[in-house]
């Protein structure tokens, strides 16, 4: 059985790899890493950072290193091993600093409810739908709270 919900999410990588929590994934190895051809590449990842044809992380099989070029991944027992192999890669700066599940979730719902709670065109059909004037402009004040606190989240207003 298939489901969807607010806990859900997925992102993908500059290359079009995927990190996902969600179904059927999440069962399997709750948040993966996955190739562009769904085929697991590291589970139960802890955190993440992009470079900009690599990504790195923590994932159950360890601290890995993905060239998202030729989806080749290999995995250190530790951070230390990590980073030396990335510096011997010679594959440059992180292109993002280190990203948690939380970051993957708000990459996914923050715009989407930015665009339910700021898109003036949208606030204002549904606040139509409300007959009672006071009640009506009540919700364009909780809408407009809402969206100036969605707005201080610190990710791109664009997804």
């Amino acid at each position: 059985m298939a489901t969807v919900g607010f806990a859900e999410w997925e992102v993908t990588t500059a290359n079009g790899n995927f990190i996902t929590h969600s179904d059927p994934y999440k069962d399997e190895c709750g948040t993966c890493l996955m190739s562009k051809q769904r085929k697991t590449l590291a589970s139960q990842v802890q955190w993440w950072r992009y470079y900009r044809r690599h990504v790195t992380g923590q994932a159950a099989e360890g601290y890995f290193l993905l060239d998202e070029r030729t989806q080749s991944i290999q995995f250190w027992d530790s951070e230390a091993e990590l980073e030396k192999a990335v510096a011997l890669a010679n594959i440059g700066k992180p292109v993002s600093q280190r990203m948690t599940r939380q970051d993957g979730w708000n990459a996914t719902w923050i715009p989407i409810m930015r665009q339910m709670y700021c898109d003036k065109k949208n606030v204002e059909r549904v606040l139509a739908e409300i007959p009672n004037q006071s009640e009506r402009e009540a919700m364009r004040k909780k809408y407009k709270e809402q969206c100036q606190l969605l707005k201080s989240q610190l990710l791109p207003k664009n997804k």
